[in-house]
């Protein structure tokens, strides 16, 4: 299902395609074209797309558990607190989302934190922070921020709990991003997805964004994540 809508979120980026024409065929090397960012994070993002739906759940296991309002007001009220970012982690009931990520061969690192943006026909901006853990080096971990302008299609607004996994260790989420965005129906859940890239469009992790927002959207973005 979800690849199926990552497929259509990138298809909905042909008119902007076809309203820009084909572009130079000589760029500099960190600029990428929306539509190969949409097909490119895509692609990446169903070799982890059974990972991202078990995050989903997990995490909306919180937020409906007895503890899950105080929990989520914590994490809200400062996002970058590894304190606060661990009760999601530590709540008992994260324990699959962590497995998942620690089995994958391309997924090293959990991300917790909260999200906001919104977007309005062609243009938008968005972004989170949290905190990042290395699960095979659990003494590793940073506060993460990231933020991206968006170019896509839709209407959409976005706050809420943010979790994710990253390929490669906290240390190294200090890139400038190319960021595939589309709305998504994991495990039965309303979701906004955002795989982010480095500029030469090599994975560097998934959010999954579970919480308060609503409206339909895919876009592409440019920006940069920082860890520290």
């Amino acid at each position: 299902m979800a690849t199926t809508e990552s497929s259509s979120a990138a298809s909905n980026l042909a008119p902007l395609q076809a309203a820009l024409g084909p572009g130079p065929t000589v760029l500099g090397a960190t600029f990428q074209w929306p539509w190969d960012i949409a097909k490119k994070g895509g692609e990446l993002f169903s070799q982890v797309s059974g990972v991202a739906s078990t995050l989903a759940s997990s995490a909306q296991s919180v937020v409906t558990s007895p503890s899950g309002a105080t929990i989520l007001a914590n994490v809200a009220a400062d996002p970058r607190n590894s304190t606060n970012t661990e009760q999601v982690l530590n709540s008992g009931l994260f324990g699959p989302a962590i497995n998942a990520v620690k089995a994958d061969s391309l997924l090293r690192t959990m991300f917790i934190g909260w999200s906001g943006g919104a977007q309005v026909g062609l243009f938008g901006g968005g972004g989170g922070s949290g905190v990042a853990s290395d699960l095979i080096n659990p003494n590793a971990k940073s506060p993460v921020g990231y933020g991206m302008f968006k170019l896509g299609i839709g209407a959409q607004v976005t706050v809420g709990l943010l979790v994710g996994a990253m390929a490669v260790e906290p240390a190294q989420l200090n890139s400038s991003t190319c960021v595939f965005e589309f709305g998504a129906g994991l495990m039965g859940i309303g979701t906004f997805v955002q795989v982010i890239m480095t500029d030469r469009l090599d994975l560097l992790g998934f959010t999954v964004n579970v919480g308060a927002g609503g409206g339909l959207s895919s876009a592409t973005g440019y920006g940069s994540i920082s860890a520290g």
